[in-house]
């Protein structure tokens, strides 16, 4: 009947499941989708051989029919029927990174429960288009935890949650200090202490004050700067274009 253990022989291995012979003349079907709660069986054959013995559970059964359908995991608890319990929205976990993808990586907390780390959700300050550019393969990473769904069978992670966003620190007026990395054509492109990226804009200024300010900003120097304006979608701060503006230090810093 449903629910019974049963315990029986593998005589069949399909890429489907296997077959189990519970006596002579009677068969059930474990569908590979029966077999594990977290692992991602590609082939029944990658865990189990003929004439294996196993332990199951009957799902269902159809006389008429004379099928049986056989479950090799309901002899184990559901991980993930107590996963919002056990990890929480907004709690910290450590966990190892075990898969990229082009959007993310997968963390695992537990054997066979992955959380996704998405790429957005990886740095405050840098766009990341690819996992590897912060992560490898192997890290023990402590994330938190920002979705759970025990029904969707679903976890979502962050990396960059574990730290306050740096851009909230700043404000249009304040002064900055911050130090040239690149001139462009756009504009001058400064980092701040904290690698918050930061630009002097040339749009809506003359050739002879876009020529002004490449000659007054040098290379690995740094100023003083006024925020006009600080975009969390862009991930960057605008400074103020001041033709004007005393260089503080010219001289290059040390970088490594």
């Amino acid at each position: 009947s449903e629910g019974t253990k049963v315990k029986g022989k593998v005589v069949n291995l399909m890429n489907y499941g296997l077959f189990l012979e519970l006596e002579e003349g009677i068969e059930g079907l474990i569908h590979i989708s029966e077999m594990s709660w977290t692992k991602h069986i590609k082939h029944p054959k990658d865990i189990y051989q003929i004439n294996d013995e196993v332990e199951a559970v009957v799902i269902s059964l159809d006389i008429a029919e004379k099928k049986i359908a056989l479950g090799i995991k309901q002899l184990l608890k559901d991980p993930w029927e107590s996963i919002e319990n056990k990890y929480p929205t907004d709690t910290n976990h450590k966990g190892i990174v075990k898969h990229f993808t082009q959007y993310g990586a997968f963390v695992e907390l537990e054997e066979g429960v992955d959380g996704l780390l998405h790429i957005s959700d990886m740095s405050w300050t840098t766009v990341v288009k690819h996992p590897s550019e912060l992560l490898s393969l192997n890290d023990q990473i402590e994330v938190k935890i920002l979705e759970v769904s025990s029904e969707e069978r679903k976890l979502g992670v962050g990396l960059k949650q574990l730290q306050e966003d740096p851009l909230n620190t700043y404000k249009s007026g304040d002064s900055v200090k911050a130090s040239v990395v690149k001139i462009l054509d756009k504009g001058i492109i400064f980092s701040t202490a904290d690698s918050i990226e930061g630009i002097i804009p040339f749009k809506d200024l003359s050739d002879s004050e876009i020529d002004s300010l490449k000659n007054q900003y040098l290379l690995d120097s740094e100023y003083s700067l006024k925020v006009s304006e600080v975009n969390n979608s862009m991930k960057k701060i605008f400074f103020t274009a001041d033709v004007n503006t005393d260089k503080e230090d010219s001289t290059p810093s040390d970088k490594e």
